[in-house]
């Protein structure tokens, strides 16, 4: 099931409505989908907020630890508000080795990359 709220650019990139909380930055959390679980704000409380509608990233990741906690507050976030929407492919990957299942997540995900997750997650489970 995906749950992605955005709309295909006429390049096919894919344009979400981003929470007027967030920091300017590829973190960003979607607009009218956080369902306030708090989930990603406890794995990221350095990078993350919240009010009575919605989390945010107060700031964005500067160190690698840190980018590694944002990608683990995209994992854990329960209805996928939590999205990446930068080009960077390192981070890109990470995200989808651990959540391929929501795609929706990484908006410039390429097919490779998703063919690459999905790869890898089903040797990992036995699965091929």
């Amino acid at each position: 099931m995906m749950l992605f709220q955005g709309k295909l650019d006429e390049d096919y990139s894919m344009k979400i409505d981003i929470y007027e909380k967030n920091c300017s930055g590829d973190f960003v959390v979607e607009d009218g989908v956080c369902m306030l679980c708090c989930l990603p704000e406890m794995e990221a409380p350095e990078l993350m907020a919240s009010d009575d509608y919605s989390c945010y990233f107060k700031r964005q990741p500067r160190t690698d630890a840190e980018t590694d906690k944002a990608i683990e507050a995209i994992n854990v976030s329960c209805c996928n508000a939590v999205v990446y929407k930068g080009q960077n492919r390192q981070i890109i990957r990470k995200i989808l080795d651990n959540k391929y299942e929501w795609l929706d997540t990484v908006p410039n995900a390429s097919k490779t990359d998703i063919w690459l997750a999905r790869t890898r997650r089903l040797f990992k489970y036995g699965k091929i």
